[in-house]
């Protein structure tokens, strides 16, 4: 889980689909659907519940439904195997986080909850830990709400492009070549050379290399070397980084293909769904799949 704790730790909001302004400004859907899970936990709950928050990262839906059910003294508590921290702004709601080491230590407490939120979260759990959570922590008459993954979203699709890009700039015979060179001596001409293959494969990948941040850490490299008046450059660091991207890029599409085998184990556990739809952004490409379930 390095990868997730490098992500979150390197400032990321909200995870998959962007940052917090951006999320409100291409996928209104998105929140649309939290709102919509805001005003059926209104409808039933006047005072104080329980809101577990899987898989929480910054805590994105903790700080949406904070938002949309101001007036409710609301517990909120988080999981995650990465490390992670976040708080929320309202002073009616408190924040319990198992994360990182404590991850596991949430299975050993008795607690249920009247609400359960997942976004981009549960599928990146073993089906076994998301079964036991939506059997064993929910209360009767409880809600269940998952935005999920699919294997055929932009998401997805993004992902797989990234990881081809990516692969190719690390197997690419020119750049091996050139960066040879640059190890042992630094100079503009080998480093423009570099970036013009570069821009070359970016070009082929469909933007895809300056798409993920990898162009710009290349030339932030090198930019480095130069100020420092350096006699040689090692690429290390960044290929550390995007091989650890690549990780990150395949756990979400195993996470996908995961949250595609849960929905027929979730029909099994006794709930009534309220609401079942796919989300689109802006430009109406299909982002993922939100779900509002009761249980009975």
């Amino acid at each position: 889980m390095k990868y997730w704790d490098s992500f979150w730790s390197g400032g990321a909001d909200s995870g998959c689909i962007g940052t917090t302004d951006k999320l409100r400004e291409l996928f209104q859907s998105y929140y649309e659907s939290w709102e919509q899970v805001a005003k059926e936990v209104v409808k039933t709950r006047k005072s104080a519940f329980r809101c577990l928050d899987v898989a929480c990262g910054k805590g994105e839906v903790s700080k949406v439904l904070s938002e949309q059910l101001s007036g409710i003294a609301v517990s909120f508590t988080g999981i995650d195997r990465a490390n992670i921290s976040y708080s929320l702004d309202m002073p009616e709601h408190s924040v319990e986080l198992f994360s990182g080491a404590n991850f596991e230590k949430f299975f050993n407490t008795n607690k249920k909850f009247e609400l359960i939120a997942s976004s981009f979260g549960i599928e990146y759990l073993s089906l076994e830990e998301s079964i036991r959570l939506l059997k064993e922590y929910i209360e009767n008459d409880g809600l269940v709400a998952l935005n999920t993954h699919l294997n055929d979203s932009i998401i997805s699709k993004v992902s797989l492009e990234e990881i081809s890009a990516i692969r190719d700039f690390f197997n690419d015979d020119k750049l091996e070549l050139i960066e040879k060179e640059l190890s042992s001596h630094f100079n503009v001409e080998l480093a423009k050379a570099y970036l013009v293959r570069l821009n070359e494969l970016n070009e082929q990948n469909d933007g895809r290399l300056a798409g993920c941040g990898l162009t710009d850490a290349v030339v932030s490299a090198f930019a480095s070397s130069q100020r420092k008046m350096s006699t040689s450059i090692d690429l290390k660091r960044v290929k550390l980084t995007y091989e650890d991207y690549i990780e990150r890029l395949n756990d979400q599409l195993r996470a996908s293909r995961r949250a595609q085998e849960l929905k027929p184990l979730i029909n099994k556990l006794g709930f009534e769904v309220l609401f079942s739809k796919k989300l689109y952004n802006v430009k109406n490409e299909l982002t993922s799949q939100f779900l509002l379930l009761r249980k009975y």
